[in-house]
């Protein structure tokens, strides 16, 4: 019968050093090089301002490495991927994270005790660049992103057809001019995405009644 492998964990300069060994008579090996290297992770604000895990509050617990977030993360990468998106989220609040060191594996954890498995493998990492696509690289699906500067437009059009305003401050603000869209931007498009959709669908009904008539 093969002996299970133990493990434990330190924290060495406000990181968690995680060790195994095979039997309680065996020496403690250093396996953090196996796991993920929380060096690579990045947190940005609505602002784009950059935030490591050495600038964060962490707490070890067993084998749980914990890292609080002050602040409203905007962004959460990997070296070059993207891991997660809050406009994705819009009704998330703000998170903190879970390293699992035994599992190498890392999970949001929001106010409303949901939570959100991350996966490492992530997305292609443009979105500083307006009017660009989220590409995912598992399955090569692509996802526009909430504010991308194509929906704007889109939107807008579709806004000035429905509803003709006066004032083009009434439209949506382009992502050039703003950038970083505001939670009530975001949520603006989100519904009128919606609002686009039942119209498209309540139209194909139409024309497909009168056919048939």
């Amino acid at each position: 019968m093969a002996a299970e492998l133990q493990y434990k964990a330190e924290t060495k300069n406000g990181k968690p050093v995680l060790y195994n060994r095979i039997t309680p008579e065996s020496e403690w090996d250093d396996i953090t090089h196996t796991r993920h290297n929380l060096d690579n992770l990045e947190f940005y604000d609505l602002n784009i301002k950059l935030t490591k895990v050495s600038q964060c509050s962490t707490e070890l617990s067993g084998l749980i490495f914990r890292i609080f977030l002050n602040f409203l993360c905007y962004h959460l990468e990997n070296g070059d991927k993207l891991l997660w998106n809050y406009r994705a989220d819009p009704f998330h609040r703000i998170p903190f994270q879970l390293f699992n060191l035994k599992r190498n594996t890392m999970r949001l954890v929001f106010k409303e005790n949901t939570m959100e498995n991350l996966s490492m493998v992530g997305y292609v990492n443009d979105w500083v660049k307006p009017g660009k696509i989220l590409q995912k690289t598992i399955n090569g699906n692509k996802t526009i992103a909430i504010g991308d500067q194509r929906t704007i437009n889109n939107l807008n059009h579709w806004l000035l057809t429905c509803f003709p305003v006066s004032k083009p401050s009434q439209l949506i603000p382009d992502v050039k001019s703003t950038q970083l869209p505001s939670h009530n931007t975001l949520m603006l498009i989100t519904i009128l995405n919606i609002l686009l959709l039942i119209t498209i669908h309540n139209t194909l009904m139409l024309i497909t009644i009168h056919n048939i008539l």
